[in-house]
């Protein structure tokens, strides 16, 4: 075997005459003595002689020699290449895998390399999540000295699930929430919530997940290829009731409220001294409503506005020029068609009013704190 570096080169002497036993001297040599590659080595007589001994003569004979070949065989070497794994569309990692360590018949002799490299088998083999990807080594042999056997490895191709935050309003926001790996087939795990970067808790609301290109998605496996998964956000909207006077405005502070989309809102007027509610309208006005009721937020921010009547404030009756109390009319002659009615003029309202530290109740109001249910 290679790695020896010195050979029993045996011989057999031929018979002799009856009662005699042969003897020699020296020794056999090679061909090519300082060669001790792996290869075939023709054997010569070099210094091998006949000699006397007690019972044998040996210049009554003559040494015929018959050649024959030393062979040096391959040193066997295993190298075993070791596994791998990489998610689809990241560069290949760095491949490992080892070299047998020299012993009394196998591994490389001290001083000498195989330089293994370790390597895909097939550098065609396209990559998909799921696929086994050959591994095996390539090295140098010089001489053939060594019987390399390899030992391959393989690589897993993995998938990446990836998180990403965006905007309410679908338009992408690459911003990186969390990522993982999975094998083909295995359930991915829905992250239960995830914060939009930039949006606080009070503006937002984690409403599912969709695919890259816009599809819902509620869970399942992993397939064949990557796949991104974007945050879906609901905003809360500005819901202000107010309590509105045409002629002074606003009787009240308004009572404010922030829901989602598709919350549920009650609304109740509350009575106002001396006032009436008449009537609730939506924003713009245009539509009305019953002082009391519920509705549904829109996509947008929304004002219930609550409408009462005039204060009615008797002026005080005070004399004018005429001599007559300002505010009170005469008594109307009756008609003699109604001669049974009789007539008396309104007395006149005050054009103005002030309203002191004036308190509303608001309990019949729906208000809420974000996170709140709406009933």
């Amino acid at each position: 075997t290679y790695g020896a570096t010195s050979a029993n080169l045996a011989y057999d002497l031929g018979e002799a005459a009856e009662g005699e036993i042969p003897a020699a001297t020296g020794s056999l040599t090679r061909a090519e003595p300082e060669n001790w590659n792996v290869g075939v080595y023709a054997m010569e007589i070099g210094s091998l002689a006949l000699t006397d001994s007690d019972n044998f003569l040996a210049s009554n004979y003559a040494l015929n020699f018959a050649s024959a070949d030393l062979t040096i065989e391959p040193r066997p070497v295993l190298i075993t290449v070791d596994g791998a794994s990489k998610i689809l569309g990241d560069p290949d990692p760095v491949f490992s895998g080892s070299v047998e360590p020299l012993s009394a018949n196998s591994g490389v002799l001290t001083g000498e390399s195989l330089n293994a490299r370790f390597v895909r088998a097939d550098a065609g083999q396209s990559d998909s999540v799921g696929a086994i990807i050959n591994l095996t080594a390539e090295f140098e042999n010089p001489n053939n000295n060594y019987l390399v056997t390899v030992s391959g490895g393989s690589m897993e191709i993995l998938g990446r699930v990836t998180y990403y935050a965006n905007y309410p309003n679908g338009l992408e926001q690459r911003t990186l929430v969390d990522e993982a790996s999975y094998r083909l087939g295995d359930q991915i795990n829905m992250l239960g919530n995830a914060m939009a970067a930039g949006w606080g808790s009070s503006e937002l609301r984690f409403v599912g997940w969709e695919t890259a290109d816009g599809e819902p998605f509620n869970g399942g496996a992993i397939g064949e290829q990557n796949i991104e998964l974007y945050a879906q956000w609901d905003v809360l909207r500005h819901l202000q009731i107010r309590y509105w006077n045409p002629a002074y405005g606003d009787v009240a502070a308004p009572t404010n409220l922030y829901l989602f989309q598709g919350d549920g809102f009650t609304y109740e007027a509350a009575s106002v001294i001396g006032q009436t509610a008449t009537t609730a309208v939506f924003g713009d006005g245009s539509q009305g409503m019953p002082v009391s009721g519920s509705g549904t937020m829109p996509d947008a921010d929304y004002v219930v506005t609550i409408l009462y009547e005039y204060l009615k404030v008797d002026r005080p009756v005070v004399p004018d020029d005429s001599g007559e109390p300002e505010g009170q009319q005469p008594e109307s002659t009756p008609n003699p068609e109604t001669a049974e009615q009789q007539t008396v003029a309104p007395v006149k309202r005050a054009s103005y009013f002030t309203i002191s530290e004036m308190e509303i109740p608001l309990s019949g109001i729906a208000s809420r704190s974000v996170g709140d249910s709406i009933e």
